[in-house]
Order: structure tokens, then sequence, then C-alpha cells
């Protein structure tokens, strides 16, 4: 599987999600963080593994995207308060935090600097997603 690295969140970032984190898991091979059609409160932070977004396309789950150490998973759902789009699965073993969105959203209102950063990784994650469907 092709990994580019994108533009991963500072450590500086990550460590203050860690801390804002409900809980650290672990996860293996196949278990689902959550499925396309649920209403999730969550979004999770990778620490070390490999995570699928896979959505359904005409009876067929479609891989959108592969999410590595140091990304954010479900962090458009900050932005929206629908179902999942898309379903999250685990490609290999996964150790993740598990971040409360109204907790990440309490968070940013704080730290500015912070939200920029953000937006500068979301931005990399759109150009990941257009260039996996150009390149897929």
């Amino acid at each position: 599987m092709n990994r580019k690295k994108i533009n991963t969140l500072s450590l500086d970032l990550i460590n203050r999600i860690k801390s804002i984190a409900k809980n650290d898991t672990s996860l293996n091979k196949g278990e689902l963080l959550f499925k396309e059609g649920d209403k999730n409160e969550y979004i999770y932070l990778i620490e070390k593994g490999e995570v699928a977004l896979v959505k359904k396309n005409n009876n067929k789950n479609v891989e959108v995207m592969n999410q590595h150490e140091g990304e954010i998973v479900g962090i458009d759902l900050i932005f929206n308060e629908k179902e999942c789009e898309y379903t999250a699965l685990v490609t290999e073993p996964t150790k993740l935090y598990k971040v409360l969105i109204s907790d990440f959203k309490d968070f940013l209102s704080l730290n500015n600097n912070s939200s920029l950063e953000l937006l500068k990784y979301i931005s990399s994650l759109i150009n990941k997603m257009e260039n996996q469907a150009v390149n897929g």
C-alpha cells in the first residue's frame, strides 16, 4: 500500500490532544471505530497503526483513504453533526486516543494557533483523498 506522508500534526498539538482524550485504546485488525450511518461523539488520534476509511458505493465497499500515526480519524465530524458518511476500519493493530468532539471544540476555541494548524492538516487530507481518487 502506498503510504504518502501528509502534513501531520506537530508533536506539541498531538500531546495536547492526548491530554484532553477520554482514554487510549488498542484495537486489532478488522475492528471498527465506527460505521457509516452512525452518529459519532468522538474523534480518534492514531498513535500507532492504520485505519482505513471505507464508503459504500453501489453495494461495494470503496476505500477512500488510509490514516496513520499522527492523524485524526473523524476530523470532519467536528464540523457537522450528521451521520458518519464512511466506516473507519482498523487495518493493522492500532493504538489510538478517543477524544470527545465537544472537548475538542472547546480546546480549539481556546487555542487559535492549534486551529490554524488543524486547518492546514484538513487541507492536506483533502489533497490526499483527491490524489487517491485520481490515482486510485
